[in-house]
């Protein structure tokens, strides 16, 4: 590459101007796209902020049925009259409901000042036995409606969940009722969308709204209850549950208008969203009235059937996406400049990277401390070498050598005086060897030779010449004592390049078992230090 380049940087300014041209258009297409982009990232944080304000509202409120449960229903008094009303007769359980109702109104009226709307009472097999918000309606079986009750009256264990209901849709929470280890019926405490929307804050102008799918709530409701909805803004098939926005009284909300005009710019986008059974599964999308900037964010609501079946909508003025349209000619400015930079860098850089090729090249196969080759360049080198001996029917062999006690230097002396004992051993060893052979730090006190058109006797003879020269060379100024032990071998036909760099260290190993100071081959076991 470097080769085809090289006509090129005989005109770098040339080159640089063109890479200047070029980087332009490509900043012009970079910038509109990176802006589209910047905004998808932001509609999902917003998405992220909306969904996690709606999952807190409904940890709060899940805390308060549960603590409602635990503290006005878990105790014999009251599950003991659902314990009558279950075994007792058309007039006993007459009896028991006036009871029921009497003892739990009051607290009752308590739950709905914190938007509790139903405390709904059932004997087993889901039949309906006091509804609090409609004492007038029981006797109806909701087995065929409420998967909640169904699945509470089989399995036996509390669940919680939205459902859609034949008076309210709700937040619900189903507690099945013991009365000394006999199941008499169950208790719901549920909660509507107004108590999630009252939980939620504005810092500026937002409202919420809630849609349910239109199959989904007339299949369930009674036909006295449907004026509650209406057909949205936002398609046929979604209606708008007003249940209990009349008590919201929220700062900071957007007024109906701007919700309808908001919807109007939405409502085709909306539908694409869907998926092809009409579910929406989370979204948050943006749009503009005049001059200003608005978000909705869609939080898909699951039933007991893992249905998406409504989904909450906060609508939301935004202060961001403005900054983020105005900042799109602000960002192209500033990456002109940049690509002028780079196409200035790049002149300097054509016109003084062939000098610095070679400088990079040795530093990437040599070793910084020794100077010598380090183990990535040998590793390269040695499968080559190993195939050229397969073919010449030459010898190669390798020497694996290291400093014996040489942690005892760098604890001793310090780590600059052990640096200098390999840089001094390097310069030993490198002195003893022909032109041919391949040198290497191959990592901490560990070195490797690899002496091609060598036999396993020259290399042992090698190794042994070398190990009495450390033992009598003085290594820096302080005039220390150096020995190494060595191990030695010829590589075979039964050797691959990683079986021959394992094997040598074994040798080595046993040099250093042996006593170190050593030479230790296939065949042989030399000590340094013998006359």
């Amino acid at each position: 590459m470097l080769k085809r380049l090289s006509s090129a940087i005989r005109t770098p300014f040339v080159i640089s101007i063109l890479a200047f041209v070029s980087g332009v258009m490509v900043v012009s297409s970079v910038s509109y796209f990176g802006a589209l982009t910047e905004h998808d990232t932001y509609l999902k944080s917003v998405k992220e902020v909306q969904t996690q304000k709606v999952f807190d509202a409904q940890v709060a409120l899940d805390q308060l049925a549960l603590l409602s449960f635990q503290s006005m229903i878990f105790n014999n008094d009251v599950i003991g009259i659902m314990a009558k009303a279950a075994q007792g007769s058309s007039s006993e359980q007459d009896l028991a409901r006036k009871q029921l109702y009497s003892q739990l109104y009051a607290k009752y009226q308590l739950l709905k000042k914190h938007r509790v709307r139903q405390l709904h009472f059932h004997l087993p097999d889901a039949v309906s036995f006091l509804r609090f918000h409609r004492p007038d309606k029981f006797g109806d079986s909701l087995l065929s409606v409420r998967e909640s009750l169904r699945l509470v009256n089989e399995q036996k264990y509390a669940l919680k969940g939205f459902e859609e209901g034949r008076v309210y849709n709700g937040f619900r929470h189903v507690y099945p009722l013991f009365y000394f280890g006999q199941f008499v019926g169950s208790v719901e405490i549920s909660y509507g969308f107004d108590a999630i929307s009252h939980l939620i804050g504005h810092s500026k102008p937002a409202k919420e709204l809630f849609f349910v799918n239109r199959q989904s709530a007339l299949s369930s409701v009674f036909e006295a209850e449907r004026a509650q909805y209406h057909v949205s803004d936002l398609g046929h098939n979604w209606l708008l549950d007003e249940t209990g926005m009349g008590t919201l009284d929220k700062k900071n909300s957007l007024i109906d208008e701007t919700i309808k005009r908001i919807n109007a710019n939405l409502s085709d986008t909306f539908l694409d969203k869907l998926s092809a059974q009409g579910t929406c599964t989370g979204c948050t999308l943006s749009t503009q009235l005049k001059t200003k900037y608005y978000t909705v964010s869609f939080v898909p609501i699951f039933n007991f059937k893992d249905r998406q079946v409504a989904f909450i909508a906060l609508y939301e003025q935004d202060t961001v996406l403005p900054l983020i349209y105005q900042n799109v000619f602000n960002q192209f400015i500033l990456m002109v400049l940049f690509t002028l930079l780079l196409s200035i860098g790049l002149y300097f850089y054509l016109k003084n990277h062939l000098m610095k090729v070679e400088e990079i090249e040795h530093l990437a196969s040599h070793d910084l401390l020794t100077g010598l080759y380090n183990r990535v360049e040998i590793e390269k080198r040695l499968p080559i070498l190993l195939a050229k001996r397969a073919k010449a029917e030459g010898s190669v062999s390798v020497i694996f050598f290291d400093v014996d006690h040489f942690k005892h230097f760098n604890d001793e002396y310090g780590h600059l005086i052990g640096d200098e004992v390999l840089k001094d051993l390097a310069h030993v060893v490198e002195g003893m060897l022909d032109d041919n052979s391949l040198f290497t730090r191959w990592g901490g006190e560990e070195f490797l030779i690899v002496l091609p058109n060598t036999n396993q006797t020259e290399a042992t003879h090698l190794a042994i010449a070398l190990c009495h020269a450390v033992n009598q060379h003085a290594f820096t100024q302080k005039k220390l004592s150096v020995t190494c032990s060595f191990g030695v071998l010829e590589q075979t036909d039964e050797y691959s390049p990683n079986r021959v760099l394992d094997a040598v260290d074994i040798l080595l190993y046993q040099a250093k078992e042996q006593g170190r100071n050593r030479v230790v081959s296939k065949t042989l076991s030399v000590p340094c230090n013998a006359n």
